[in-house]
């Protein structure tokens, strides 16, 4: 149905065009083609099919060298500079955006039981429809399934990202020493 395409439907329709788009703005550049495919691991024909449709849709401004093209973002352009570029700002910082809701969900949940977290890893890609391992030391397991579980779930719902957590008291670690140390190994080797 033609009339439910929005601009952004144009804009994001392929791959290569968010690629394209995530090169240029998050990097400030100006690239060729060739550069673009580079940079983007895109084939050569795709990046200049999107670079064409991109530059129709004045997302992107095409300037003429002396050995070819360059394409730069069209910073003048409301759609690009407003929604394309906050999506991709809040992109940059998904990372960290996964982090801080697991550390607050955590938190949550430790003082709402009053309990003691002592310290969490967190193992995977924070990408959605991914997994991440969590494994959280805490001072009393026992209020864990209560407390954290659903916590890590509302969580795990607001990011798209399935959690997998293991929760081990101070207890269990004094009794299983060697396995956490093997477990911890895993998670953080040695860089040398």
């Amino acid at each position: 149905m033609p009339f439910l395409n929005t601009p952004l439907d144009q804009a994001l329709n392929s791959t290569s065009k968010i690629r394209i788009l995530r090169l240029l703005l998050q990097n400030d550049l100006h690239v060729s083609g060739r550069e673009a495919s580079r940079l983007t691991d895109t084939t050569l024909p795709a990046v200049q099919a999107a670079l064409d449709d991109l530059v129709k849709q004045k997302l992107v401004v095409r300037r003429t060298t002396s050995n070819g093209f360059q394409y730069l973002p069209n910073r003048n352009n409301l759609l690009l500079a407003g929604p394309i570029a906050s999506l991709f700002e809040f992109e940059a910082r998904w990372r960290y955006t996964v982090r801080s809701e697991l550390h607050d969900a955590i938190h949550r949940a430790a003082t709402n039981q009053r309990s003691k977290i002592i310290c969490a890893w967190i193992s995977g890609r924070a990408e959605p429809g991914d997994k991440l391992n969590l494994m959280i030391l805490t001072a009393d397991a026992s209020w864990a399934a209560n407390a954290i579980a659903p916590a890590l779930s509302a969580t795990a719902d607001r990011i798209g990202i399935d959690i997998q957590p293991t929760i081990i008291s101070e207890n269990d670690l004094s009794t299983h020493r060697l396995r956490l140390a093997r477990v911890v190994w895993g998670l953080f080797p040695s860089t040398s």
